[in-house]
């Protein structure tokens, strides 16, 4: 006995949700943190995706939840079917949950926060940069004139 077209479709959409979700805080780290050089707002940004990978995975569970219930078949229809509801009510409260996090962590006072940590984060990246290249150059400058002393001419 094979599994039916429609709990195939929503197993995938598990999966493809659950790809989702990790794409969204990739893409939240690489633009935010993964960026602090070019993105003043970076801690920012990394965590306002985060609200976007919980609602990615309240979309999975509603999808789990979809494929419980399409498993509707004789005597596990009577247990399936509830379940299945349970369960995709359960991802519905986890995706709203994702969109009241986004909303929080979007508001002026937690970005006001979030940008001003990200901005001393740039801020002192900067500074360790400069310092590193700064001592690069002067080691680069001081192994360069001892050769040139010990060249032989």
């Amino acid at each position: 006995m094979g599994l039916k077209q429609d709990t195939t479709a929503n197993l995938g959409g598990v999966v493809e949700n659950l790809g989702a979700a990790v794409s969204t805080l990739g893409n939240g780290v690489a633009d935010g943190i993964g960026s602090l050089g070019t993105n003043a707002n970076g801690v920012g940004t990394t965590v306002t995706s985060v609200g976007g990978v919980v609602q990615k995975i309240g979309d999975a569970v509603s999808s789990a939840g979809a494929a419980v219930t399409s498993i509707n078949t004789g005597v596990l229809g009577a247990v399936t079917a509830p379940v299945g509801t349970i369960v995709s009510d359960l991802g519905t409260g986890v995706t709203q949950m994702g969109t009241n996090l986004t909303s929080a962590l979007s508001s002026a006072p937690v970005s006001g926060l979030l940008n001003n940590v990200g901005s001393s984060l740039a801020a002192g990246g900067a500074k360790l940069t400069a310092a590193s290249t700064t001592q690069s150059v002067r080691v680069w400058t001081r192994s360069s004139r001892a050769s040139v002393r010990r060249s032989p001419r």
